[in-house]
């Protein structure tokens, strides 16, 4: 018979919109499986769902190939390729009645990016600060640390800028078709609104209109891609 003192421990706790069967949160850690062993990965989170935790959690998940931490096996959410991977973890989770958390990381001027050859984004034209300090040289081989109007790393910067807001106009205007595909597997299109729509987002209702000038120009948006894709398929069909 345990303690009563640690009672609370076992309660229901809530959070945000969905509740844990008690409060015993096993936080993100690494396992070395990550994105190569995603059946083993997803095993070994049910066993610990299966074992009692109310909330079980990833490890580290790069959000982009240029946060790529190779040769550190992490997990990965650098397209949609990536999400059946994660999922499976989840939902192994959830059949042994517990939560899945999921912690997403960009790793910035710690990243190495020796897989992906990219490089890391940030605010400042610095070295990076992880195991691999020589990926931070210039072709002159000094070190990656000037901030100038001329200097070649500024430049580049000044181009990742860009491709960073490209990136996340993409993934806005994703965010919004994701949203509507959600609903028009539930409802019928005539129930369809900005205002049900952008709800099911982290975005405002003005946000919309960046993107779309309204709900059929959305649906044509999805429309077009399925075609894309039907055409990507079977070319001759669709040529």
């Amino acid at each position: 018979m345990r303690d009563p003192r640690y009672d609370i421990l076992f309660e229901p706790v809530r959070i945000g919109p969905v509740t844990a069967r008690n409060r015993f949160y096993q936080v993100p850690h690494c396992n070395g499986m990550g994105y190569r062993m995603p059946r083993a990965l997803a095993a070994m989170r049910a066993v610990k769902a299966e074992g009692g935790w109310g909330v079980v959690c990833t490890e580290e998940v790069e959000i982009h190939h240029s946060s790529d931490l190779a040769p550190n096996i992490e997990g990965r959410l650098w397209d949609d390729g990536d999400i059946p991977a994660l999922a499976a973890m989840a939902e192994a989770v959830h059949r042994n009645g517990a939560l899945a958390g999921i912690e997403l990381a960009y790793h910035g001027h710690h990243a190495s990016g020796l897989y992906s050859r990219a490089p890391g984004l940030g605010v400042r034209s610095i070295g990076v600060s992880g195991y691999h300090p020589d990926r931070a040289a210039k072709a002159g081989g000094m070190p990656r640390t000037t901030i100038g109007g001329d200097d070649p790393f500024h430049r580049r910067d000044r181009d990742e800028k860009r491709t960073l807001e490209r990136q996340v106009r993409e993934d806005a205007r994703r965010l919004i078709q994701e949203s509507a595909k959600r609903f028009l597997g539930e409802q019928p299109f005539r129930e369809l609104t900005v205002e049900t729509l952008m709800a099911n987002t982290e975005l405002s209702r003005p946000a919309f209109y960046q993107y779309f000038t309204d709900v059929h120009d959305l649906i044509l948006s999805l429309l077009t891609e399925i075609e894309a894709e039907m055409h990507r398929l079977d070319p001759q069909a669709y040529s």
